[in-house]
C-alpha cells in the first residue's frame, strides 16, 4: 500500500519494543526535569495571590499576615545560601522559591500531607516551603531562634543535594 512494505508480526513487535525502549530512555533522562517544572507551575498557581519579596537568591512568597517576618526570613535565607553553597562548592541554578505558610495545616496541605502532620520546613522539587516563624517561635529573640533552629539551612541543603543528584538519592540519606 503506497509503497510501504508490510511488516511481519515478529519485525513489528521488535520495532514496537524498540520504540517503547527509546521512549522510556527519553522519559527517564528528562522525567525529573519535567516533574520539577510541573511542580514549579503548581507552586506558581497556588501562590498567585501571595505577597512576594525578591532577594539576590530567593523569591519569597507569603501571606500579608506574615509580612513582619519577611525581612528576617530573607536575611537568614541569604546566610544559609552562602554557607551551604560554599560547603558544596557550587550554587543552584536560578532563584529558589520559598513559600511561607501561616499554619501547619496549610503547610501540610501544600504537599498533600494530612493536616495533622507538622514540620518547620519541607523541600520539594525545587522549592522550599516553611512554617511562619510566628507560628512556632515563642521566644523574645525571634531572629536568633529562627537562625539557630529554623529550617533554612536544612531545606537549602536538600535543594543542593537534589540539584546535584537530579533527584537520584534516597530520602533517608539526606535526613540522616
Amino acid at each position: 500500500m503506497w509503497g510501504i512494505k508490510s511488516l511481519d508480526a515478529g519485525k513489528g513487535l521488535i520495532l514496537l519494543l524498540l520504540l517503547v525502549l527509546l521512549l522510556t530512555l527519553l522519559i527517564n533522562k528528562h522525567g525529573y526535569s519535567i516533574m520539577r517544572v510541573m511542580v514549579g507551575q503548581e507552586v506558581n498557581l497556588k501562590t498567585a495571590g501571595f505577597e512576594r519579596m525578591q532577594s539576590e537568591h530567593f523569591d519569597i512568597r507569603y501571606m500579608a499576615q506574615d509580612s513582619a517576618y519577611i525581612e528576617m526570613i530573607v536575611q537568614v535565607s541569604e546566610e544559609a545560601y552562602s554557607a551551604v553553597a560554599e560547603r558544596f562548592g557550587r550554587e543552584p541554578a536560578g532563584k529558589t522559591v520559598v513559600v511561607v505558610y501561616p499554619d501547619t495545616a496549610s503547610l501540610a496541605g501544600s504537599i498533600g500531607w494530612n493536616r495533622n502532620e507538622s514540620a518547620m520546613g519541607v523541600y520539594w522539587a525545587g522549592s522550599i516551603r516553611i512554617l511562619s516563624p510566628g507560628e512556632w517561635i515563642k521566644s523574645d529573640d525571634l531572629e536568633k531562634q529562627f537562625k539557630q533552629e529554623g529550617p533554612m539551612v536544612h531545606e537549602f541543603t536538600h535543594l543542593m543535594v537534589d540539584e546535584i543528584t537530579r533527584g537520584n538519592y534516597n530520602r533517608w540519606w539526606t535526613e540522616g
